[in-house]
């Protein structure tokens, strides 16, 4: 796997190239890799084959100035013996009695593997006893279930029957829902420019009321509310992003709806605002900037 960034200013001639796991450091894929040349720099990095999991992310550092780092914003996989489930696998909002899927990955010694429903991480019912997999991809089609509660804290896991060690379940707990309110856009790895309009897109089943709140996180917080009272339909608000906007790559849109306190949803991965096709130096200090792609 070639991993590959690009840089400006002064970083210096060497980098550090860590591979991290659930935010921790796992291992240093390379103490002193070169810069590159030209503005742009790649390493050829063998990924190990354990531990097999959903959570990796790799991170560049100046070996000079260790204040200059750049991670990806999204996070990747390493695939190896075992299962992975790929859907639903966040926090979707799944409309009860109607048709859905079921996605996971297996590889290793395949044998015929179990398809289960957890709530609040409890054991809730079987929906597929006995499924024969493939090597790779695996997709079922599921109609989800009317006669359950309405819950944040669902959950799938996917279990071989021949080694129960081999099992995964939904890294985040999902919904089943009556009525249905999802944001479709940003919901991730989006990066929007201060200044610039942008449409937001949401999703609705069943009744979900006339009105909603639309606000911008940062991080897990409050950053401002973008509008009140915005209409449901037609499903998508124009915002134009305050020219002061502070630039970061930990925002999120959540949309709230007014009439039912208990419908809301937020952007399932972080996006980014600032001028990102701009890659600054400081003349002052002499500090560069740089990300890895």
């Amino acid at each position: 796997m070639t991993l590959r960034w690009v840089y400006s200013g002064n970083v210096g001639t060497t980098v550090k190239i860590e591979l991290l796991k659930n935010n921790n450091v796992l291992q240093t894929i390379a103490n002193s890799a070169n810069i590159g040349s030209g503005g742009s720099g790649s390493f050829n990095w063998t990924v190990p084959v354990e531990p097999l999991g959903k959570d990796y992310l790799v991170r560049i550092t100046s070996n000079s100035n260790p204040t200059i780092n750049d991670t990806p914003n999204g996070q990747f996989w390493i695939l190896g013996n075992g299962i992975l489930v790929d859907y639903p696998n966040w926090p979707v909002v799944l409309q009860k009695g109607a048709q859905s899927s079921i996605a996971w990955y297996s590889y290793g010694n395949l044998s015929f593997e179990r398809v289960d429903l957890y709530r609040n991480g409890t054991f809730f019912r079987t929906l597929i006893s006995s499924v024969a997999p493939v090597t790779g991809y695996n997709t079922r089609r599921w109609l989800t279930p009317t006669d359950v509660p309405d819950d944040s804290n669902y959950t799938i896991a996917v279990t071989s029957t021949g080694n129960i060690v081999q099992s995964d379940q939904s890294d985040s707990p999902f919904s089943l829902r009556s009525t249905g309110l999802t944001l479709l856009s940003p919901n991730g790895g989006e990066g929007w420019r201060p200044g610039s309009p942008q449409l937001i897109r949401w999703s609705t089943f069943n009744d979900v009321g006339s009105t909603a709140t639309l606000e911008l996180l940062k991080g897990n917080a409050l950053d401002s509310v973008i509008s009140v009272r915005v209409g449901i339909y037609p499903n998508s608000f124009t915002w134009n992003i305050p020219p002061q906007q502070a630039a970061g790559n930990d925002y999120r849109i959540r949309i709230r709806g007014e009439q039912f306190s208990n419908l809301d949803d937020v952007s399932d991965q972080p996006f980014s605002i600032g001028a990102f096709d701009q890659l600054i130096v400081n003349p002052t200090t002499g500090n560069g900037t740089g990300r890895i792609f």
